[in-house]
């Protein structure tokens, strides 16, 4: 329970200030409204570029083959999601000056990192839960660490 209030707020913190930090563009020829990064962006370093290219492999790898396991499925698309953000953070931290900014964006490559390792553990232990003999210590101590 606990877990799950933090995801949500963490959520929709998220939504809140990606909101606010995002630029507000009207369409045009250099972006869309939803993705207002030029869709062919400058070759040098910068923050446009890597957020172009944080977006559109994110989009790219969250298309993935579905299994018939909605659970499996749920995990295997946001393990990009969550790399994305971590992405976009990373450009933040190169990029950004604001320093409540850039106290977020590390919270997100943390946050968003621990999310990823458990999502990867989900998908190996598989519907049933188990897992092979005496992986029992690592469990514990990777759910310890996240929780």
């Amino acid at each position: 329970m606990v877990f799950t209030a933090k995801c949500t707020i963490f959520c929709l913190a998220s939504v809140l200030v990606l909101a606010l930090a995002t630029p507000g563009r009207a369409p045009n020829s250099e972006g869309d409204a939803h993705h207002p990064w030029p869709a062919s962006a400058p070759s040098e370093a910068s923050f446009d570029r890597l957020m172009a290219e944080a977006m559109e492999r994110m989009g790219k790898d969250m298309s993935v083959t579905r299994s018939g396991d909605p659970d499996r499925d749920f995990a295997a698309m946001m393990i990009p999601h969550h790399q994305g953000a971590i992405d976009m953070a990373k450009a933040e931290l190169q990029f950004g000056h604001d320093p409540v900014m850039r106290r977020l964006a590390q919270g997100i490559i943390v946050q968003q990192q621990q999310e990823i390792d458990l999502l990867l553990f989900k998908i190996r232990i598989g519907r049933n839960g188990a897992l092979a003999t005496g992986h029992q210590v690592q469990v514990r101590h990777f759910l310890n660490k996240i929780f």
